[in-house]
């Protein structure tokens, strides 16, 4: 059988157009793929390379053998990847056209807010589940599956963006949680790839002026501002106004430690907290600090809390 060893390329004839690449010794994979098969090509078989600007490019059998472990991912040639009589057609395949892995590029219920205040319900009844997915063609047909929680609410439907879909009843939580739903499918490849939506319920924080130096329930939810947050570190706006500068927030977020007026670094005497239980318009009790400034601030000040 003859052979005949180019530049370190050890190369076995079969028969024509049958090429085995054994061995490369001072090239790594990428060079001795895309320049040693040019080689193989050229300098053995005599069949044209890759087509050039004005050329045509041509083609040719052969296979590559090499048991040592790919050492990085190149193109569609994954890290770890030996090979053992590769064809060499299915190689530059695979480098020049690697696999394209589909995603859902968003996932949604129509007017659904993500955000929602401890209390507050998720409409139930029929919704419509809203999504988006890339590389479509690498999608298996009629696979989607979309759950609630860990109800299966629709199997094997088209991939074709939107479907109604009944939920239950209205969704409503007591507590700073969140409810999740998902979508997932397979790619042609059998891989399993998904997207979550979640609906995140958080307690109200108020802050603003009062004049008197406690306050009652209506008096904190009367408060000039507040936010749905998950913790008390941040900063506070109070405006000018005459009397004390309040922060309230659920004792289930902690006591702060300090704090202080980021524009001058200077730190704000406060009073220690007074625990009050708060219902909100929802209906949901909880207990909050009462916190606010020891003296009358009639000024605009900013102040942290951390």
């Amino acid at each position: 059988m003859p052979s005949i060893n180019q530049k370190n390329v050890t190369v076995t004839l079969d028969a024509p157009q049958n090429v085995k690449v054994t061995e490369f010794t001072k090239h790594n994979l990428g060079v001795a793929t895309m320049q040693c098969l040019d080689e193989v090509r050229a300098r053995v078989l005599g069949i044209p390379g890759p087509k050039g600007e004005d050329g045509d490019g041509g083609s040719g059998g052969g296979s590559y053998t090499n048991f040592t472990p790919v050492p990085e991912t190149i193109g569609g040639i994954e890290a770890g990847s030996t090979f053992d009589d590769e064809p060499l057609t299915g190689m530059q395949d695979k480098l020049l056209y690697p696999f394209q892995f589909p995603a859902f590029t968003s996932f949604s219920i129509q007017g659904q807010s993500t955000t929602l205040e401890v209390g507050q319900a998720v409409t139930g009844g029929i919704r419509t589940f809203q999504w988006n997915t890339s590389n479509q063609e690498n999608i298996i047909d009629d696979d989607i599956k979309i759950i609630q929680g860990f109800t299966v609410l629709i199997n094997g439907t088209a991939n074709d963006g939107s479907e109604d879909l009944d939920i239950g009843s209205d969704i409503v939580k007591t507590s700073a949680t969140s409810q999740r739903w998902s979508i997932e499918t397979h790619n042609t490849q059998f891989d399993t790839f998904s997207r979550n939506f979640n609906v995140n319920w958080r307690w109200r924080v108020h802050y603003g002026n009062h004049l008197n130096p406690s306050l009652i329930e209506a008096d904190v939810l009367a408060l000039s501002n507040s936010l749905l947050a998950t913790g008390y570190a941040r900063t506070y706006n109070f405006p000018a106004q005459e009397g004390y500068k309040y922060i309230c927030y659920p004792t289930s977020f902690g006591l702060y430690s300090k704090a202080d007026d980021p524009d001058t670094g200077f730190q704000v005497a406060m009073q220690a907290p007074v625990i009050l239980s708060v219902m909100n318009s929802h209906g949901v009790a909880t207990d909050y600090y009462i916190n606010r400034t020891t003296n009358v601030i009639n000024g605009e000040i900013n102040i942290r809390l951390s």
